[in-house]
């Protein structure tokens, strides 16, 4: 039995939403950079060279979709990956992408610094 149109077209909304907040060259960085250590927004600034409101920008919507948290400390909002959640994901995209796609694995040297965030 097929889901009714209105559920696909919901499914399909939030599939779009999730990819296309994964798709964004920033907010992958970050979410990269948050899987190996808890950062300020004032350092993430510093290591990607973006202005401050496009960190926090994108950092809001990596929390959104509970990518990313956030804490306190003291005036500072350190944020942090959710790696519970978003070390099994890339670890799946990571397979996913070896057996359909042999070719990109090997000649993809960023897949390397990946797989090291990853399996910490």
């Amino acid at each position: 039995m097929t889901a009714p149109s209105s559920e696909l077209a919901q499914m399909q909304h939030h599939y779009e939403w999730f990819f296309e907040t994964l798709a964004n060259p920033l907010r992958m960085r970050i979410l990269l950079m948050l899987m190996k250590k808890p950062l300020s927004v004032n350092e993430m600034v510093k290591e990607t060279g973006e202005e401050q409101s496009k960190v926090s920008h994108a950092l809001r919507i990596l929390t959104l979709c509970r990518l990313v948290r956030m804490s306190k400390k003291g005036r500072m909002h350190i944020y942090q990956a959710e790696n519970q959640r978003v070390k099994p994901l890339f670890r799946l995209v990571d397979q996913s992408i070896c057996s359909a796609c042999g070719a990109c694995c090997r000649q993809d040297e960023r897949k390397k610094k990946i797989k090291r965030v990853v399996k910490k």
